[in-house]
């Protein structure tokens, strides 16, 4: 029991599988090219290394980061007999010359064969806290992650959450904006026209498709003072009234994606421009990532407003040009944030393909555009990229991984002292994840597995032998083959983990047949030969060594290359093969001497009871009577 507290408890050991995954992170408020940059240094110092071989790098938001401010880097190493050096010693070689690069960290583990990992995460291990009260949970967090930062077996503590995001507040005067006949839809859809990437359709040619994307070109959507320079277009009519009545501002609204829908006066970005007299300025056309250069639309440059709206529809999509106001006003169109002339769309009315809120006779006016800042507020403030949830509560996930030269067990020992120190509210709920969480089951669930281990072999041996006592002396062989295991593991640093545990499982099963030989060969010479107990265990020790031998020198032999062998992935065969080979070492030096005293014990224990128990069945017969 003493060398069971002392070895260090892990789950499963860090395997070399040459390849190392790396998650970067940058501060909230950072653009997307500098975080490509950013990115693009930690690739140059990786490469840089003589143990890396290629790198993959992916940064921007997707199924595994969810902020812009996070990427993802896998490291393939090359192979180990040519870097000479684990997977874990190049993670510490590259640690402080990443930390050179500033305003980005990497987070890097080795890629397991073998995991419980049910999320990824910046490093190997996750403890998660739940408050309904997310004020709260921050300032736990903060405390907690401090304590922890500062336990030495603990490394690269890190969190999930993402605060400091600079968010621009957007808050609507609905009274004003209701003067100039603006709606909020409207408002969302000239906004999410701009920033928000939508898809109004598809080009389809003989090899190839092409989504047409509506936004902001890049040179408006960096600096948010832009926002000022938006129109949104309204529904009561800047000229002379037309027989047709107010133009609908929802009608034309370009939200169903890939369907033709045409971008009405309702979404539409318009700026103002003093000049009115060039008509013949092409169009401006969305932009379509290789579509705005491929797109015989983009490119033509057509000579007026008609042909360029003829060259669109013949090229399959739908209207991309937003109508605009007539030739007598003075503002201009502007589509993805650049300033055309203003023109009248009577002539082209055939080509925009029934898109809602354009004029369809001559003469009709168009609803004038009126400036968003005109009747909204902003306000630059700081927010969270991303809130999690677990449970249907804000959720924030602590993830670590292990100091050199500490198991895993003893990581989580320093935690839950340094968690009872901190006095977390009750109202906050914690537990470890993925890995954790496993070890954590796993470690309460080792003893009962080896004890029912032990009882199954004592039952059948009882069975078998047909007596309490001769089981007791076969297993009496395990103890000796659990203290050379234990022996073994911390003589060459390594944990009590799982594949640890099933080695010593298996020396149940290969220690035992020593005492097996021993005891079923002493019965069969005291039952045939009438020998006593001594004699028999003696000639059964002399007879049965040579077979004994034989067996163990095989399953000894047999756990060597698991024990001493290289290459990928060893690290997970190496605790199995320690355990068997100190097992049976330590176990096959003492069995031979210790199994024939316990049976001679046993014996003479059975038979002192054997005479005790005759007399109390009655004793000599009583003398006759003359």
């Amino acid at each position: 029991m003493l060398l069971y507290d002392v070895v260090p408890k892990g789950f499963f050991p860090t395997q070399d599988t040459g390849i190392i995954q790396g998650i970067s992170q940058a501060e909230a408020s950072i653009a997307f090219n500098s975080m490509q940059q950013k990115q693009q240094d930690l690739v140059e110092v990786l490469l840089a290394d003589p143990a890396v071989e290629s790198v993959s790098s992916f940064i921007g938001a997707d199924g595994t980061d969810t902020t812009l401010n996070s990427g993802r880097i896998e490291i393939n190493l090359k192979p180990l007999a040519e870097r000479g050096v684990s997977s874990m010693e190049v993670i510490s070689r590259l640690g402080p010359k990443l930390s050179k690069v500033a305003g980005i960290q990497l987070y890097m583990q080795p890629v397991q064969d073998l995991t419980v990992a049910d999320r990824v995460s910046r490093t190997e291990y996750q403890y998660t806290l739940e408050d309904p009260n997310q004020d709260e949970l921050n300032a736990v967090v903060d405390h907690l992650v401090a304590r922890l930062k500062n336990l030495p077996q603990l490394a690269d503590v890190a969190t999930d959450r993402q605060l400091g995001g600079v968010a621009q507040s957007v808050t609507i005067d609905r009274a004003t904006a209701s003067r100039f006949g603006i709606t909020p839809q409207t408002i969302d859809n000239t906004l999410y026209d701009a920033f928000g990437q939508r898809e109004i359709n598809t080009l389809y040619t003989d090899l190839n498709q092409y989504h047409i994307i509506l936004e902001a070109e890049p040179q408006f959507q960096t600096d948010p003072r832009n926002l000022r320079d938006l129109y949104v277009q309204s529904t009561l009519n800047g000229g002379p009234a037309s027989s047709s009545g107010p133009v609908s501002n929802s009608a034309g609204s370009s939200s169903g994606a890939g369907s033709g829908v045409t971008a009405s006066p309702g979404n539409g970005l318009l700026t103002p421009a003093a000049a009115t007299s060039a008509i013949s300025d092409p169009p401006t056309v969305l932009a379509s990532g290789n579509l705005a250069a491929q797109s015989s639309a983009a490119s033509a440059a057509p000579a007026s407003i008609t042909s360029a709206l003829s060259e669109i529809s013949n090229a399959g999509t739908s209207a991309t040009v937003l109508t605009t106001a007539s030739v007598s006003s003075s503002a201009a169109t502007s589509v993805s944030g650049t300033s055309r002339p203003a023109t009248s769309v009577a002539a082209a009315s055939g080509a925009t393909g029934g898109g809602g809120g354009g004029a369809s006779a001559a003469g009709v006016s168009v609803p004038s555009p009126v400036p968003l800042s005109a009747f909204t507020r902003f306000q630059t403030r700081s927010e969270a990229l991303s809130v999690n949830r677990q449970g249907q509560f804000p959720a924030v996930t602590i993830s670590f991984n292990l100091a050199p030269g500490y198991s895993l067990g003893q990581a989580l020992d320093s935690m839950r002292n340094a968690i009872a120190d901190a006095k977390i509210p009750a109202s906050v709920v914690a537990n470890y994840q993925g890995t954790a969480a496993a070890f954590e089951s796993s470690l309460s669930n080792e003893g009962l597995l080896i004890l029912a281990a032990l009882v199954t072999v004592y039952i059948v041996l009882g069975v078998l032998y047909e007596s309490f006592v001769h089981p007791i002396t076969i297993l009496s062989t395990l103890p000796s083959a659990g203290v050379g295991a234990l022996l073994a593991l911390l003589f060459f640093h390594l944990d009590l983990d799982i594949v640890a545990i099933i080695g010593i499982i298996l020396l149940i099963g290969i220690v035992k047949k020593n005492g097996i030989m021993m005891v079923d060969f002493a019965l069969e010479a005291e039952r045939r030969e009438g020998r006593n107990a001594t004699d028999a265990i003696y000639q059964a020790s002399l007879l049965r060594f040579r077979p004994i031998m034989m067996t163990t020198m095989a399953a000894l032999l047999s756990g060597l290359p698991l024990a001493f062998g290289t290459g990928l992935g060893s690290e997970l065969r190496k605790p199995l093969g320690v355990a068997m080979v100190g097992g049976l070492l330590v176990s096959q030096v003492l069995t031979l001497y210790t199994t024939p005293v316990i049976y001679i014990f046993f014996d003479n224990l059975g038979a002192r009871f054997g005479r005790r128990r005759r007399p109390s069945g009655g004793g000599a017969p009583a003398p006759e009577r003359a």
